[in-house]
Order: C-alpha cells, then structure tokens, then sequence
C-alpha cells in the first residue's frame, strides 16, 4: 500500500468515525458545533478573552507571525548547530534533532493547560483521531530526519539545497489535489508559479556561484534524493493537518499541535539507531554515537565549569530556536484553519529563505555571532526575489477571499 493509499484511507476512517460521532451528540450539541464552526469562518476569536476579528485581519496577522516565526528559526537552527560543535567534544545533528524536539510537546502542553487555567472555555479535548496524529507524528519525524541528515553540505551543496526546497511547492499543490480533491483557480495557479520565479531568482547567485565559493558536496546522486524524500512527508503533513484544521473548529490548535509533538518525538526517539548507521549518520558505531550526545548535553547543561569544555551561545541558541519553533508551528497551524490552506501556507514559506539571506548579509557565524554587513552582488538577487513573491503572497490572498465571497453568495 502507498502513502496516498494509506492517506486516502485515513481520510475514509475519518469520515466515518466523525459520522458516527455525530450520530452520537444531542440535537443541541450539533446545532452548537454547526454554529460554533459557521462563526469561526467569518470572525476569528482572540486567545483568553471573549473579543472576535475579522477573519481576514486575523489572516494577515497569522501570516505576519508565521513570517516572522520561521525566519528566526531557520536563523536559529544553524546557530544551534554550530553553537553545540564549537568546543572540542563535538556532537551530532541527531542531537540537534532530538533535543528540541523534548520540549516541544512539555512546551505546548503546558500552554494548553495554562489557557484552560485562565479560561474554562477552553477545551482540552481532542476531535481528531488518533490515526491521524500517529501519521503527522511519523511524517515530521522522517522528515526532520531525512532532511537534516541530507542538508549536511559535505552530502548535498548549499546551492543545491535551495533548488531541491523549492519542491515543496508543486508537491503540495499535487498532494493537495490527490488527498483533499482541492483545485486552485487559473488566477492562484499564476501566483504559485510567480513565487516559484521569484525564489529561482533569489537563488541564482547559489545556482551559479555568482560569489565563487568552493562546495565540497557529495558526487552521488543519492543525497539530494534523500532531501527530496525528505521535503515529500512535510507536504502531505501540511495538506493533512489542513485537513484537520478545518474539518472540527473545536478543535483547539494549541492541543493539537502538543499532540502531534508528543508523537513526534515518540518516532524520533524510536530512530535514534539511524546515528550510526554505517554512511548516513555521523557515528561509526553506538559508543561514538553516545559519547556524541553526551557532549550535547554537556552544552546545555555542563559548560564552562573546570574542565568541561566551554559552549559559547549553545544554550541561548538552543532556546532561542525553541521558542521560534513553537511560534512559526502554531502560527501555521493556524494559517491553515484561517486561510486557503496547505497551498498558501508553502507560498508564504517561500519569503522566508531571501529574509534569512539577507539576516545573514548583515551578521556572520565566524569568530561567534556578531554584526557584520557585507553586500555583495548577490544581495541584489535576494531584494529582487523578495519584490517578486511578496505580491503574489497578497494577490494570492485577495483572490481567495474573492472566491469565498462569490460562493457565500451562491449560498
């Protein structure tokens, strides 16, 4: 059986399991979900109070916070990497993977409960089914994995890289169709495949090594296969948990992301042998492998005390990363309950990495973070992809609120 198969018959399962639910509740709890789900559409409720916006401004605000979310993470990620290699005892980027990926769900949990705390409307139960956050689990934890154990530049060259993310873009456009039956219009396709050009454009000086900088990558065509493999379970992860998103509105996103968190590090935790695999991981073998991750936590937790090897920044870019990483994921989340969905999402995804470029034209990584601008001819490939996508994020918006407006007035 295929993904797609496997997924289709999620999608099936679900239906089923939410008709039988509903034959379940009273009259009174149907008219209340129906109503709940119809007001939602049109006005969005603030978090911890009784006061609504508009759809459409809570829209712009989600994808401001989205921007913003993930442009620090991708910021971060590198930093923390670095960061935990700096002294001599050197770990891994399993490390890198798992150990954030510990405090997501504690983090998300612990958000969720305290919402109930201060507001006893909030709900803490879930109306997705367990399936479901099983997959999502299993889908970010493959991807997390095959994706950052690919990106190593010795493996897949940075210039590379920027290519192979690109497809993350048609693969959910494709899988949105397969899974959800979900066109887009002739007029959003346009704004698609202008954000496409707009990231080329923002990666030709990597393309064509406009700055001449060495790559050592791999010869073999394996790795960037890897990393393509890898992008495919974020996409179907993206177009399924729009799925959930807007299937039940009370579904409280805080309690379904720390679901999908508790899973997720369920099934890193259950790969953490592929390390050492032979060629893949960065350890020979499981004593390598171990002593790798001591010195990991050695950089959160035993720094600069005697002669333990000091960490500069590892902790505070390690938080640093978490923090945006619980930001730009809930910040999604919420982007696919409140916009057009998984397409949209990937489109405003897409400003990120000329935001980073340009972050990273201004500070430098060498001799420990600092401020360092250095505007090269490349600079000029960044601004000019950045004019390019940000009109299609909003004509890419305002065409979808068109056509939502055309069918409510068919109804």
């Amino acid at each position: 059986m295929t993904t797609l198969d496997t997924v289709s018959l999620l999608s099936s399962e679900d239906d089923h399991q939410n008709l039988d639910q509903n034959l379940e509740l009273s009259e009174d709890e149907r008219h209340l979900s129906k109503d709940d789900c119809d007001e939602t559409k049109k006005t969005v409720q603030l978090p911890l109070c009784n006061r609504s916006i508009s759809k459409n401004l809570a829209g712009t605000i989600i994808t401001i916070i989205t921007v913003f979310g993930q442009s620090g993470m991708a910021i971060a990620l590198p930093t923390f990497s670095v960061a935990v290699n700096a002294a001599h005892c050197h770990s891994n980027q399993y490390f890198v993977l798992i150990y954030p990926a510990m405090w997501f769900p504690i983090i998300f949990s612990l958000i969720a409960f305290a919402s109930k705390a201060i507001n006893p409307k909030f709900s803490l139960k879930s109306y997705t089914a367990i399936k479901a956050y099983i997959i999502l689990g299993l889908l970010c934890a493959v991807n997390c994995l095959l994706v950052t154990f690919a990106s190593l530049p010795d493996r897949t060259p940075p210039n590379l890289q920027g290519i192979l993310g690109i497809t993350i873009i048609p693969f959910t456009v494709i899988l949105r169709y397969a899974i959800l039956r979900k066109k887009v219009g002739v007029g959003r396709l346009l704004c698609t495949l202008g954000t496409l050009v707009g990231l080329f454009i923002t990666l030709v000086p990597n393309i064509f090594n406009i700055e001449k900088n060495k790559h050592h990558g791999s010869k073999s065509v394996i790795w960037p296969l890897i990393f393509i493999l890898g992008i495919l379970p974020a996409a179907i992860a993206n177009v399924l948990q729009e799925k959930e998103m807007k299937r039940d509105y009370r579904e409280e996103s805080l309690v379904f992301q720390a679901w999908v968190a508790w899973y997720n590090v369920f099934f890193l935790g259950l790969l953490f042998w592929t390390g050492f695999i032979p060629h893949f991981g960065q350890a020979s073998n499981i004593q390598q492998f171990q002593h790798q991750m001591d010195c990991g936590f050695l950089s959160q937790f035993g720094g600069g005390k005697g002669k333990v090897p000091s960490y500069p920044w590892a902790l505070g870019a390690a938080w640093l990363f978490i923090s945006f990483y619980c930001i730009a994921n809930q910040a999604a989340l919420l982007l696919l309950r409140y916009s057009d969905g998984a397409i949209y999402l990937v489109i405003v995804q897409a400003i990120i990495p000329p935001i980073v470029a340009i972050f990273w034209t201004l500070f430098t990584l060498k001799g420990g973070f600092h401020w360092h601008p250095r505007f090269t001819d490349s600079s000029a490939f960044v601004f000019a992809g950045i004019i390019v996508i940000l009109p299609c994020i909003i004509i890419y918006n305002y065409l979808t609120l068109k056509e939502e407006k055309a069918e409510s007035n068919k109804i």
